[in-house]
């Protein structure tokens, strides 16, 4: 096992383990290397926020990986680099324990203060002889070197985890100068032939078009990670490489190949600032119709929960039932709040998501009891509809201030683990931004002045209640 060095200034770093065997160890030959992989890539086709990254020897997938760095922002200033356990299996994930990984263009630094709150997860585990022993993460970091100006890096080492949970570690840190990495190469030692087939598979899963879910790779909890990130933040994949040891090292033979896929997850119509809201896009569809429906369906669900009586569920049109949207379900009952629970990223389809987002306002929101059987009939249900979250950049409180629209934007907090929103409705009760930012700050456990240094998100949303459809 290689073990960690300290510099005069103790700092740990992690020995470039792999220089010499899988990239070359000498700076001048391996900055040649690199800059005759990038030379060779194509004109750039948009710029990644997540990338699918190969982590074989260079020789075999250096020009695979290549094609994926070849986009990345320059300015990008964290990179989160999420790989596999080669070498041991555990339960959980590792976060670095170094301050520094060593390669042979010099050290590269660990962002200790974002490791460090994320080590407050649950998942967290400390297993430091996978991350010494580990090639996955060592590989990606000469190309970043190579591309992009000044960063630090968060290593990840995925063991046993779920998905879902991995993913909503990482994103509340992701912003507009972050790029994730998972490192993956595809599958291992078929026969060229078979493996060209098993590759496309993967890839049809991982862009959406797959029939059987089948991701066959080393990498594959880390690769539905980033499908997860994806989801949750809006972002399209797109394959810009794919090949096979034989491909790219044919001299090697073609009865035992590894595959190797670089792709890319790139800004959808729907989250480009310039383009149409999405949910202005969808205004024809959203029609009394239609909103008397969810309101329908979602006191059926709130009915069917607390009574355990069947109903029979109203129809939408399948492109909105299928649409995948935040939304919450409120409800109040004499005016007073009596349960609000939802989610904000577009996790579920929007017919599936009202109706479970109802049942937990009645019986699942930690603030009340569960709803009653004689309380149904008097609660008023309110749903709330949001487009895709957009981060503020600011650099001081005043530019925060100047920027919000009272009563149009719903509003997120971010500080490490922690997270809190007040959707556009509450601006009615604290119409002053900075009562309302403070009293945001405090739901979410960061102090009254925690939104000054936060990352804050804006939403807009489309709300409709009962009152608006009833026959009196």
């Amino acid at each position: 096992m290689t073990v960690p060095k300290n510099n005069t200034n103790d700092k740990v770093i992690r020995p470039a383990a792999f220089s010499g065997t899988f990239y070359p160890s000498s700076a001048t030959e391996l900055s040649n290397n690199l800059n005759d992989l990038f030379a060779a890539q194509p004109k750039n086709q948009g710029v990644p926020r997540l990338l699918i990254s190969p982590h074989a020897g260079y020789k075999f997938s250096g020009t695979v990986a290549a094609r994926g760095y070849s986009q990345v922002d320059p300015d990008t200033s964290t990179v989160f680099i999420i790989g596999p356990s080669h070498y041991r299996g555990f339960n959980g994930v590792h976060i670095s324990c170094v301050d520094y990984y060593e390669t042979p263009l010099g050290n590269v630094s660990v962002h200790t203060k974002i490791v460090n709150e994320i080590k407050e997860s649950s998942l967290s585990v400390s297993v430091p002889e996978v991350e010494y022993l580990e090639h996955s993460l060592e590989v990606q970091l000469p190309f970043l070197q190579t591309r992009l100006k000044a960063f630090s890096i968060v290593p990840i080492i995925i063991g046993n985890a779920p998905v879902d949970e991995i993913a909503r570690m990482i994103i509340p840190f992701i912003d507009g100068k972050t790029l994730v990495v998972a490192s993956s190469d595809l599958s291992h030692f078929l026969d060229h032939s078979e493996a060209c087939i098993t590759d496309k598979k993967s890839i049809e899963t991982i862009l959406g078009k797959g029939e059987d879910d089948c991701i066959d790779s080393c990498g594959e909890t880390a690769i539905r990670v980033l499908m997860r990130l994806a989801q949750m933040i809006g972002l399209k994949p797109q394959l810009l490489d794919l090949r096979t040891s034989f491909d790219t090292a044919p001299q090697v033979g073609s009865s035992r190949v590894v595959g190797y896929a670089s792709v890319a997850y790139l800004d959808t119509p729907e989250t480009d600032g310039a383009a149409e809201n999405p949910i202005s896009a969808m205004g024809q569809l959203l029609n009394d119709e239609v909103k008397c429906a969810l309101l329908e369906n979602a006191r059926g669900s709130i009915r069917s929960a607390v009574c355990k009586e069947e109903f029979c569920e109203s129809e939408l049109p399948r492109e909105l039932a299928l649409k995948k949207l935040g939304c919450f379900v409120t409800l109040t009952n004499s005016g007073k709040l009596r349960g609000c629970i939802g989610c904000i990223e577009p996790v579920k389809p929007l017919a599936e998501s009202v109706k479970e987002n109802a049942v937990r306002a009645a019986i699942c929101d930690p603030r009340f009891p569960p709803l009653m059987m004689g309380e149904i009939d008097g609660i008023h249900i309110e749903i709330s509809i949001l487009t895709q979250p957009q981060r503020v950049e600011f650099t001081t409180p005043e530019e925060l201030l100047a920027k919000l629209n009272i009563g149009e934007d719903g509003v997120i907090l971010k500080s490490g683990l922690r997270e809190s929103t007040f959707l556009p409705q509450v601006w009615k009760q604290l119409p002053d931004k900075t009562s309302f930012l403070k009293h945001l700050s405090l739901k979410g456990g960061m102090g009254p002045d925690g939104w000054k240094t936060a990352l804050v998100q804006v939403y807009k949303v489309i709300h409709f209640g009962e009152a608006e459809y009833s026959e009196e």
